[in-house]
Order: structure tokens, then sequence, then C-alpha cells
């Protein structure tokens, strides 16, 4: 009986060190495989060991993944790449996958610093999270026809990869799939897809009304007169940006449309634009000067955060400043609020340290909440008021934290 005990230990604790259940040589290469299914006779192909990462490029130059594999006098078919399959085979050069492949798992090639080229079989209906991650030789590759979505980051930091296109049936992806797609200078998409359309390398709606994608490796966009809305990151870590020209047309900006342009140094806001959505341009440290037209109602929270070149601002009518709307920019000295201004948030002007001089032009202190300017800088930064207004302003929530309020 203990030699039973003892002999199933073994083996349980053998599996636990060898995930995959068997090897199998292929043009010259030893490739792993997992058994998925021992009645349909499929399976996977997949790391060596329990980890992908326990064995250094296991995988490496040129791999062909063969459509069946015979073991044991038993024919299996290769119906899915399992998750982290090549993950880390930093010198795998290229991969070609048989038409038997249902499915490729998340992170198969991440961080496959050396693959050049993929072929993908066009029975994939779905390119899973991380799958091309970090696939810093990848200059090109094709879309199987049948492919419905892209999941999150897919193709994160493949830095040479410079078109993409959408097949027909593509018609979903998710956030940040090309982010780090550093020379990304164009999309196109087949006419047929009943979702996606594209302008000068730009991806937009079906209509053409909404902008939804700029690759990442444009430095400038012209914008058509039929464009209503920038879709909610669209411009997003589009950081060689320098120019973009907002036409009249556009009625919405939605959030985070322009994060992260570093090199983005200004943006007129059109007079149909009343609300700037939150981080609109969060991240933007270029950008020297804001003017708003007469039209902006509120600038939503974060909006401009860590804008740290920003140093002229004009307000215009602003009637709301929203939440951390211009927190750490770090080159603002001085402010002056419109007659307009209600309402100022919290942490509006947080890590401002640089600011020295607010001027505020309305008679009636803006509702300001606590914390809007930053305790640190209080003691030093000068509060400019008019004169009938000085008392108010020195009794005022918010206001009164600072130190040094003076008449105009």
């Amino acid at each position: 009986m203990k030699k039973i005990i003892l002999l199933s230990l073994f083996f349980v604790v053998n599996l636990s060190i060898f995930a995959e259940h068997f090897s199998a040589v292929n043009r010259g290469r030893v490739l792993y495989y997992n058994i998925l299914n021992e009645d349909e006779k499929t399976m996977e192909v997949t790391f060596r060991g329990a980890s992908f990462d326990l064995v250094k490029d296991e995988y490496v130059e040129h791999v062909y993944v063969p459509e069946t594999v015979i073991r044991m006098g038993k024919k299996y078919t290769v119906v899915r790449v399992s998750d982290n399959a090549f993950r880390g085979c930093s010198r795998l050069r290229s991969v070609s996958l048989p038409s038997s492949i249902k499915e490729i798992g998340v992170a198969v090639f991440e961080g496959c610093s050396s693959l050049a080229k993929v072929v993908l079989p066009d029975s994939i209906d779905i390119i899973r999270s991380r799958s091309f991650a970090g696939c810093i030789s990848l200059e090109s590759i094709i879309i199987p026809s049948l492919v419905e979505r892209i999941e999150d980051e897919a193709f994160a930091d493949c830095e040479l990869l410079e078109t993409f296109h959408f097949p027909k049936q593509l018609t979903s992806y998710d956030e940040d799939v090309w982010i780090g797609t550093i020379s990304l200078n164009s999309f196109t998409v087949d006419p047929e897809n009943s979702q996606f359309s594209s302008i000068d390398g730009v991806l937009y709606d079906k209509t053409g009304k909404v902008i939804l994608r700029v690759p990442e490796g444009k430095a400038s966009v012209q914008i058509a007169d039929s464009v209503r809305v920038v879709g909610e990151k669209s411009f997003s870590n589009c950081k060689v940006l320098k120019s973009v020209v907002l036409p009249e047309s556009i009625v919405q900006i939605d959030s985070y449309a322009f994060e992260n342009c570093i090199a983005l140094s200004s943006l007129s806001f059109p007079k149909s634009i009343t609300r700037l959505a939150e981080g609109v341009c969060k991240g933007c440290e270029s950008m020297t000067e804001i003017v708003f037209s007469d039209k902006m109602i509120r600038v939503g929270q974060s909006a401009f955060e860590n804008c740290k070149s920003l140093s002229k601002i004009d307000f215009a009518k602003v009637e709301e400043l929203g939440k951390r709307s211009f927190f750490a920019c770090d080159s603002l000295k001085e402010v002056t609020l419109p007659v307009t201004l209600k309402s100022i948030e919290t942490e509006t002007f947080g890590d401002c340290l640089s600011l020295l001089k607010i001027t505020s032009l309305a008679l009636e202190p803006a509702q300001c909440e606590v914390g809007a300017f930053d305790a640190r800088s209080t003691y030093k930064c000068l509060l400019f008021v008019p004169g009938a207004a000085v008392q108010k302003y020195r009794s005022a929530q918010g206001w009164k934290g600072l130190y040094h309020v003076n008449k105009l």
C-alpha cells in the first residue's frame, strides 16, 4: 500500500513539473503538446515544463506547427495554441500555424523580440490579449478574414508595425490594442466592413463622423469637416503628433481623447464644444497655451493634468473647473479667473508649485472646495480680487487658505 501511495505521489509531482503531456519532432524541431480531448483526439501546442519561463528560448528560429501528430499509434489534431506557448522566446523568428488551429491563447507570442513573420490560419476568429505584445521585430501581419475581435494590448509595443488592416469581419477591439506601436501610421479597412472606415490612415466609424483611432506614428492629422465626434482615447499616446486642427463641425470630444500626446504644443477647441470631458489632454507635456472659446462652460476632471509646460490659460467665460483639471502643471505661474466662474473643485491647481499669482475678477467668490489650491504654495501665492470683495474672499471656503489677499 505504501508503495502504491508513493508511486501515486511521484506521478502527481511529475505531472506538476512537466505540464505538457508529450513532445514530438516536426521538421527538426521538438514541439510540446497537451491533449485536450482524448475522445475527439484533439490537442494544443504549448511550452515546455510547468511554466513558460522555466525553460529559456525553448523555441528558436523557424517553427512549423503540424496539423496532426501521431502518438502511440493514434492521430491527434492540433486545434489550439495554448496561453504563453511561445512567450519570451527571444530567438524565435517565424511561426507557421496550420488551418486546423481554431484558437490562439493569451500572450502566445509576447516578448518574442526577434519574431518577424507569423502565418495565422483563416480558421481563428479572435486574437487574444497581449498575443503579440513586445514583438519589436514584427513589421506586418495579415489578420485572418474571419477574425471578429481583438483583445486588450494584443499588439502593444510592436515598434516596427507600420500598417494594420481591418478585414470584413473585424468589428470589435478592446482598449489599448496598439499602445506603443510608435511606427504605426495607417489603418486600412475592408470596404465591406460594417463598423469601420478609414480616411487618410485614420480609423473612423462606418459613417465617417466619429474618429475612433489615430495611428501612434502620425505626426499630423487633418480632420474632415464632416466629423462630429472625437472618440474616447482616439489620439491617446500619439507621441509624435505635433499638430491637429479641430473643425467647427465637432460637437463632442470624449474622455482622454488626446491623453499623452507629449509633442502636441497647442490645441484650439471649436466654439461648438461647451464641455471638456475627463482627461481630455492629460499628460500633454509640450502644451504651452490654452485658449478657450467664450462658449466653453466646464473643464472636466484631470483635463490638463500633468501638462508640465503649460504657462498660459485664457479661461474666457468658463464657469466650472473640475477636480485636478490643472493638477501638476509645473510651469503655471499665474492665472486669471473670469467673472463667470462659479465652482472650483478639489485639487484643481494641486501640485502647481510655481503658481505665485491668482487674479479672480468675480465680486462673489466662486464656490471653492477645500484643497483646490496646493497647500504648499498658499503661503507665498498672491491672490488679487476686486477691492469690494477682499473680505468675502478672506472668509470664503477654499479661498481663505490663501494667506495673501490683495485688491486689484
